[in-house]
């Protein structure tokens, strides 16, 4: 294919994930999805557990900064995403604490600034770096626009979650299908794709999966943990597998 078949091709994907998600009808945020099987308090802190398995975010933001700064890389969006990942943090924490739609908006902003910065980050070094800021400003205020739309139509009573699926899901279908198609920018070897992106995708699929059999694994742990305590720690190594790969870049952006 050429250069333009496969803009042309990633156009119509995009395309038809945003039709396919808006031909359905609006999702409201389940009101269940709060109710979190590990609820225990301790030290008195609500929700322990979920709570302070949001540390691995914090540790790793903060060591990824301490790295930029003895280190002679200056990249903007590896800035960016650190403080995606450390707001990321301290926002879940902040959520878990006390789970509503009010303070999940602050668990969801930071992990909207992450996803658009890695997508960002795939788009730079395989597709075109040139104006890079601007698809960086779209894309994170498409971002951040889905998690407010989102807030706001709970608020009235017509919840909408079809917005911020796209903006979580779509880039996830179209990153391993750019690694495909595109040569990496300034380097034939694609070598590093398979090594960073397989980890990255699987702990993020992993992550999923124990969000979703939270109250199984807890009982089966003998409720020592739950999967949604799990899925932080899961997601926290995703997020380094993403430092790792935007870090190996001899040239970042």
């Amino acid at each position: 294919m050429k250069f333009n078949h496969k803009l042309f091709f990633l156009f119509c994907i995009t395309i038809s994930g945003i039709a396919i998600v808006f031909s359905m009808k609006p999702i409201a945020q389940d009101v269940n999805y709060h109710n979190f099987i590990d609820s225990r308090t301790i030290f008195n802190i609500p929700n322990f557990n979920n709570v302070i398995s949001n540390v691995g975010f914090i540790l790793l933001s903060c060591i990824g900064f301490f790295k930029l700064t003895i280190s002679n890389k200056k990249s903007n969006l590896l800035y960016f995403l650190l403080g995606g990942i450390l707001l990321t943090g301290i926002g879940s924490a902040y959520y878990h604490w006390n789970p509503n739609n009010t303070t999940l908006v602050f668990d969801r902003l930071p992990m909207v600034l992450v996803f658009m910065t890695f997508f960002t980050f795939v788009i730079v070094n395989y597709i075109n770096q040139i104006n890079y800021k601007i698809y960086f400003t779209l894309l994170l205020g498409t971002g951040i626009l889905s998690v407010l739309y989102w807030s706001y139509s709970e608020s009235i009573g017509m919840g909408d979650l079809r917005p911020y699926i796209l903006v979580q899901f779509l880039p996830l279908l179209l990153i391993p299908i750019i690694l495909l198609l595109f040569k990496q920018n300034n380097n034939n070897n694609n070598n590093n794709n398979t090594y960073y992106i397989i980890p990255v995708l699987a702990f993020y699929i992993l992550a999923k999966l124990t969000e979703h059999f939270d109250e199984l694994i807890y009982t089966t742990s003998s409720k020592i943990i739950s999967g949604h305590s799990i899925k932080h720690y899961l997601a926290a190594i995703a997020a380094y597998y993403i430092y790792k790969w935007m870090y190996s870049l001899q040239k970042t952006i």
